[in-house]
């Protein structure tokens, strides 16, 4: 459902937002049926329970300009690529460095480092359909360990920052090894770039303004990556490392939330994950269920991480 919000929220604009409603995946508690740990791209990420909130997600198409990265902690950008086969080798050869250049521009970064990337082509039901095959095949779902690959690499459907402090401070160890205590003496941070590679209907990204989310609304959660060789695909190569802590956002009616209606392939999402100088410069995000898109084909995408750095800049 499509709706319109005359409200203003935390920034000023001159015409409303328009609005869908849909539902959000939280955290759900332990205690509750939820999780502390999950490996990504496997049975267990199919399986687990969230609390699922009714919410209203605004379409910033049109208040573009309202948003940026010191203020929401996250901005809509024009940036394009020279790959075009978007192959691992070449996505690092090419659009690497266009990254690095892009992410200095809009931070003021003295230096990036980029160390990996996903691809999405398929849509979560790949892996809900194969996980369904495997457990007609084996006869029982018991019988399927949540530790099981699955095939795809899928939307994130439930409200998450990719990495805690500690989270963050981990990947910056397994990454720069002794060369890590130097680096944090300065300003670094974690950034995502999100893009399009083709229009954006079906399961578009929501991001949450990170002004509306308070340090309780957070609840750390480790991810265990795939070991390497074993399979994992693109989640294998999200760390260097075994994993890191991530945080899961508690459902809270004061949290505001936007995407960008039919987002294109020459717009990107640039966000927050961690600034060591601004610990609630975070942002939460995940997949959304669109009610005007159900049928439209699965979302094509390419996310980028990346350590930004302020040499000139004290690290608190």
């Amino acid at each position: 459902m499509t709706s319109t919000d005359n409200s203003v929220g935390v920034q000023a604009t001159l015409s409303p937002f328009d609005v869908v409603e849909t539902n959000l995946n939280y955290y759900l508690d332990p205690s509750a049926g939820g999780i502390t740990w999950y490996t990504p791209g496997t049975a267990m990420t199919v399986r687990r329970k969230f609390d699922t909130r009714p919410v209203k997600i605004h379409d910033l198409r049109g208040h573009e300009t309202d948003f940026n990265i010191n203020k929401q902690a996250f901005e809509v950008c024009k940036f394009t690529t020279a790959a075009t086969e978007f192959t691992d080798e070449e996505i690092k050869r090419v659009t690497y460095p266009e990254i690095e250049e892009l992410l200095k521009k809009v931070t003021g970064a003295t230096k990036v480092h980029v160390w990996s990337h996903l691809v999405r082509r398929d849509a979560p039901e790949a892996n809900e359909t194969l996980l369904a095959e495997l457990t007609a095949s084996a006869g029982s779902d018991s019988l399927i360990p949540d530790t099981q690959n699955l095939g795809h690499v899928v939307p994130a459907g439930f409200a998450h920052i990719d990495n805690s402090p500690v989270g963050a401070r981990t990947l910056l160890h397994d990454h720069f090894q002794d060369k890590a205590a130097e680096i944090a003496k300065s300003r670094w941070g974690i950034i995502n770039v999100w893009r399009p590679l083709e229009t954006i209907r079906k399961d578009p990204l929501t991001l949450c303004d990170a002004q509306t989310v308070r340090d309780e609304d957070v609840m750390p959660v480790q991810a265990k990556l795939p070991p390497k060789g074993t399979g994992g695909k693109g989640y294998e190569s999200v760390s260097v490392g075994t994993g890191f802590e991530t945080l899961e956002l508690k459902a809270n009616p004061d949290h505001r939330w936007y995407y960008m209606s039919e987002m294109q392939p020459d717009e990107a999402f640039v966000f927050k994950i961690f600034d060591s100088k601004d610990a609630r410069a975070r942002v939460g995000h995940t997949a959304f269920k669109n009610p005007g898109a159900k049928n439209a084909p699965p979302r094509q995408s390419m996310e980028f991480r990346s350590f930004v750095f302020y040499e000139d800049q004290p690290a608190e």
